[in-house]
């Protein structure tokens, strides 16, 4: 592995203030900072550095302790850190005192606690959350801290970052990305890869792992391979899985469901197309029945309706002729009384 690679972020590192450096480096030289604010030029992703400067850097391992976010209404100052990751060193690594890597401020976190790390893999995302939002102006970064123990103070972190501990910017830009490790999508996708062996399943699975992703299998075939399905993917995790991907030697694309084809009803046996027609006949009998009822009650409601018009008719003659006869008694009346006077 190159140098470059085993440092906190591939390609350029920088520490930009004076104030960010390790050490009684804040307050005029009154205030400790416990780390070193170490910001990735090229990269964003924070990974497991190596230890040592120059030709002796080596990579190292260990496993993650811690990896989480701490609210602030808790009163644990430890909520300063915002979302953090702690990984405790494997034994005789290393000759100093350091015991435990703490990685700060991320953005967002990879692995898990009880996850093995080594050398160059990622931990989680460069980032502002903690203490760090509160900077004017506040810019995203790792606060890289190394400790003897879990509750100890920050010591020089120098030989695990890899470079001094001094403001610079320190490592190789990194060249032109390869296509291979540029994202398929700039919106959630999920990544189909293979066939691939087992290993190479078992590696793609570990790999989506530590990054949080969703990790599936096809139908494995007469080789034993099959194909690996991984996501949904954001644009940062598709480089990250893709380039696992090319370092596998495995082809891989945009994986597409295949469309749902509706299913066709199930056809009647013979038997039950007989009593199927049975049943369709008797629907037809039982509705001639009811129309003929329908038919019957209308011409009874007709017949009653006319009879009521006639009765009314006749009514209305009567009444018509009884008007008039008191019409004709009222003037006989009143001829008599004028022959009387």
């Amino acid at each position: 592995m190159a140098q470059d690679e085993m440092l906190l972020f591939h390609g350029r590192n920088r520490i930009r203030y004076g104030y960010a450096r390790w050490g009684y480096t804040r307050g005029g030289g009154s205030i400790f900072h416990a780390g070193a604010d170490v910001e990735g030029l090229d990269d964003t992703i924070i990974r497991m550095p190596g230890y040592g400067l120059g030709a002796e850097r080596h990579a190292i391992s260990g496993t993650v302790v811690t990896a989480r976010r701490v609210a602030q209404s808790t009163g644990n100052p430890t909520w300063e850190w915002g979302w953090y990751v702690c990984v405790k060193l494997d034994a005789g690594q290393t000759p100093d005192a350091v015991n435990y890597l703490y990685f700060c401020h991320n953005a967002k976190n990879f692995v898990v606690v009880g996850q093995r790390v080594k050398t160059g893999d990622a931990l989680a995302v460069m980032g502002n959350t903690g203490n760090a939002a509160l900077a004017s102006p506040p810019y995203a970064h790792c606060h890289f801290e190394v400790r003897a123990t879990s509750t100890g103070k920050g010591l020089d972190p120098t030989q695990y970052m890899g470079f001094e501990n001094a403001v610079g910017t320190y490592g190789a830009a990194e060249e032109e990305e390869s296509e291979m490790e540029q994202p398929l999508s700039p919106n959630n996708i999920t990544i189909q890869i293979g066939p691939a062996s087992s290993g190479d399943r078992a590696a793609l699975k570990k790999q989506a792992q530590s990054l949080g992703l969703g990790c599936s299998e096809g139908p494995v075939d007469s080789s034993g391979n099959a194909l690996v399905y991984i996501g949904p993917t954001s644009a940062g995790d598709q480089r990250i899985v893709l380039t696992k991907a090319a370092e596998l030697g495995l082809g891989y694309g945009i994986y597409t469901p295949p469309a749902q084809t509706p299913e066709k009803p199930d056809e009647p046996a013979g038997d039950d197309i007989e009593a199927l027609r049975a049943e369709l006949e008797a629907s037809k009998a039982e509705a001639q029945a009811l129309r003929n009822s329908l038919a019957s009650v209308t011409a009874e409601r007709d017949t009653a309706l006319q009879q009521a018009r006639e009765a009314g008719e006749k009514a209305e003659a009567a009444t018509e002729r009884a008007e008039h006869a008191e019409a004709k008694i009222k003037a006989a009346c009143a001829a008599l009384e004028g022959a009387c006077a």
